[in-house]
């Protein structure tokens, strides 16, 4: 499978389309089909050396969204769901290896780019106003 893959730290020049070995799920884990992958600063930051050494070579990319194409055992989704998923690294490629606690089924209403981006950001907009803002469903304080 291609992926955006780091060698080396520093600016986005260190990063290259390769090729990777396809990931197999195990227990507890899916392979997602990524359609599509958010990009942030952590990116950067990860892709700089800013997050300190990762092993490398390293893929970054830690929101995705995409069609679930393989499910190791224990796991309450199917191959073909629809879903986006928060990841430790590993978004930006073809396919995402993918713990299923860290992954939700995708709304119908939402395309793969508007799901990918509600991992960081539709999660700092909760924790905003629903964790430290104290609103509820009725737009009052908690």
């Amino acid at each position: 499978m291609r992926v955006a893959l780091v060698k080396e730290l520093g600016g986005i020049n260190s990063v290259e389309l390769s090729e990777w070995p396809d990931p197999t799920p195990a227990a507890g884990q899916a392979v997602v089909r990524v359609q599509a992958a958010g990009v942030g600063p952590w990116d950067v930051k990860l892709i700089s050396g800013a997050f300190g050494t990762p092993p490398l070579p390293s893929v970054p990319g830690f929101e995705v969204a995409g069609v679930v194409e393989s499910v190791g055992d224990g796991v309450d989704v199917q191959p073909g769901d629809q879903v986006y998923a928060n990841l430790a690294g590993g978004g930006f490629a073809d396919r995402a290896l993918v713990s299923v606690d860290q992954l939700a089924h995708k709304p119908d209403r939402l395309s793969f780019e508007e799901a990918a981006g509600l991992v960081v950001g539709g999660g700092t907009a909760y924790e905003g106003l629903v964790d430290r803002g104290r609103a509820s469903a009725r737009g009052t304080s908690r």
